[in-house]
């Protein structure tokens, strides 16, 4: 390439010796141009010849000189060839991808988890599921959990379900509560339920409740409702909590006190609060006991006045039980109150004031 690019330039120097005197100022410039863009065109070449040769080509002399490549070689077409290999259906690869292919990859992932060939492969398989958090998926959960053996996997893939708090997810354990006997499976079910209730899920569970005929499946039921700290429920627990047959709180309504208490924020304890101010010594019981459970710290502020008296607690019942609840969620105000409390002029408050100050002070200096 070099001698062919080379000859034409030294002919048009030697043409532009032998005509200098005959042309003029405009064809000299035109020569001058032309003997510029040889250069240019021999300076490309040798920078073409000279270059880097790409990754994965040849060059021979033969080659070369006519401006031809080889193949690349057959090395680099593996890594494809591999990608395209079947997967074993007893196997997992990439969670992550099976997950962002939605409810397709849930029967794969059910198999993987059932066939506990890799206990690490199950594990992923059942985190892939509840990362899911779909029907298909939710279902294929419990279905698993119903045939795998008792051990660390089935407790593990039972956290796993019991964490989805998806509301869409909601019937199929509703449904596994009242169709499996599988203990693990009922735990599982009751826990999911309880971080997924809303309104919605609260009436679907006291609507199946009222309607079934088996005394077993009512209690799961009523405890699944008594566990729910979701506060997206407090609305719908409240008026479930109202529910009076004969004047006699229902089922429903005490399981609904439970879980209004377990929500503890600022609206659950002072609607608990004026309901015990309110409520016949004989049905106070439970909402005293109700009251002293509250452990949240959002609900704080409202045991603290109750506790010190205000026009939603005025009954030494109800301050009692708001006394009682303060050491659940310690702080250095809830200490300088109850020590403000024992010296109350009412005994039965200074003396809860003073069981209710020791026993956070033993709880502090705990070893």
């Amino acid at each position: 390439m070099k001698a062919s690019i080379g000859k034409p330039k030294m002919q048009m120097t030697h043409a532009m010796s032998e005509q200098d005197v005959s042309l003029g100022q405009g064809s000299i410039l035109k020569s001058v141009l032309l003997g510029l863009g040889a250069g240019i065109i021999c300076l490309l070449g040798a920078y073409l010849w000279l270059a880097p040769q790409r990754p994965g080509t040849m060059r021979d002399s033969t080659s070369a000189r006519h401006g031809k490549e080889q193949k690349p070689v057959a090395a680099v077409r593996t890594a494809p060839t591999a990608r395209m290999a079947k997967t074993p259906d007893t196997s997992i690869q990439d969670p992550a991808w099976l997950v962002l292919s939605g409810d397709s990859s849930v029967p794969k992932l059910q198999r993987i988890l059932v066939s506990e060939s890799k206990a690490d492969d199950a594990l992923a398989a059942g985190r892939a599921l509840a990362q899911l958090a779909t029907p298909k998926a939710a279902r294929a959960l419990i279905e698993a959990l119903t045939t795998l053996p008792d051990g660390e996997l089935k407790e593990e893939v039972a956290r796993l379900a019991g964490g989805i708090s998806e509301g869409k997810t909601a019937n199929v354990f509703m449904d596994a509560l009242q169709r499996s006997s599988d203990p693990v499976v009922l735990c599982a079910s009751q826990y999911a339920l309880a971080q997924m209730a809303d309104w919605d899920v609260v009436h679907e569970l006291a609507t199946r409740c009222e309607v079934t005929d088996n005394s077993d499946q009512r209690a799961l039921l009523l405890n699944a409702i008594s566990l729910i700290k979701n506060s997206d429920a407090a609305d719908a627990l409240m008026d479930l909590s109202l529910q009076r047959e004969g004047g006699v709180p229902t089922p429903l309504a005490d399981s609904a006190v439970r879980a209004l208490a377990n929500i503890g924020n600022g609206p659950s304890a002072s609607f608990l609060i004026q309901q015990l101010e309110a409520a016949p010594l004989e049905q106070s019981g439970r909402l005293y006991e109700a009251i002293s459970n509250v452990s949240s710290p959002e609900g704080r502020a409202a045991l603290l006045y109750a506790a010190q008296g205000n026009k939603e607690a005025t009954t030494e019942q109800t301050r009692a039980a708001a006394i009682l609840a303060l050491a659940n969620s310690p702080d250095e105000q809830t200490g300088q109150v109850l020590e403000r409390l024992t010296h109350e002029d009412n005994e039965a408050i200074s003396f809860t004031a003073r069981t209710t100050l020791n026993q956070m002070q033993q709880v502090a200096f705990s070893p």
